[in-house]
């Protein structure tokens, strides 16, 4: 996982601020490390300079393999508390993001668990095909299959 930091004229970045920056991302975002390619940290101040409540303002894109990427920013008193707002809500968002991902792949589909041996046009009936009319080739089929499925319950 690479980092890169950017930052506006009004501050200056220093190798201290890169190495503070580096520390704050690469703790908090550890467990999704193999899935990001690369975090681009933007840091402003967005009152030109003047000090103030929420002058700092850090937004950081993480890209991620095979994906599109994922922003968020925080607004902040100082440039270390905008960091660590924004590294908590990317947090977040991957851990929504990956464990969508994850949470889909893991699911059942219906063609498990000893399924497949039905028909599939009585899978199709199943559905919620409220006005079928059930083939009368089928109808046997289907209270069998309603009969042990009352059995197991």
């Amino acid at each position: 996982m690479k980092i890169q930091l950017n930052t506006d004229t009004h501050i200056e970045g220093t190798e201290a601020l890169t190495v503070k920056v580096n520390n704050i991302i690469k703790k908090a975002l550890v467990r999704f490390e193999e899935h990001i390619t690369r975090i681009e940290v933007h840091l402003n101040n967005s009152k030109n300079g003047q000090i103030g409540q929420h002058d700092y303002r850090c937004m950081l894109e993480a890209r991620l393999e095979g994906r599109k990427p994922l922003a968020v920013t925080e607004h902040a008193a100082s440039i270390e508390q905008a960091v660590q707002g924004a590294t908590q809500k990317l947090d977040h968002l991957l851990g929504s993001t990956l464990g969508r991902l994850y949470d889909r792949s893991s699911r059942k589909d219906i063609m498990s668990e000893g399924v497949e041996k039905i028909p599939r046009q009585i899978l199709r009936l199943g559905r919620g095909n409220a006005g079928s009319k059930i083939p009368d080739s089928l109808r046997g089929e289907l209270r069998t299959l309603n009969c042990n499925k009352d059995e197991s319950s």
